[in-house]
């Protein structure tokens, strides 16, 4: 669900960059989570 969630806004803000620092989980043992990545991306067209 999350893929194809995350693959419709890549879709439609094909633009986007990374606004400021990640944040990591600190008790995921060894595998990489993000907790927050703050991004900017420019307006797209309306649909629907």
């Amino acid at each position: 669900m999350f893929q194809v969630v995350l693959g419709e806004v890549v879709d439609r803000q094909p633009d986007f960059s990374r606004a400021g620092p990640y944040e990591r989980f600190e008790d995921a043992g060894e595998v990489y989570v993000v907790r927050r990545l703050p991004i900017r991306f420019a307006s797209g067209f309306r649909r629907g």
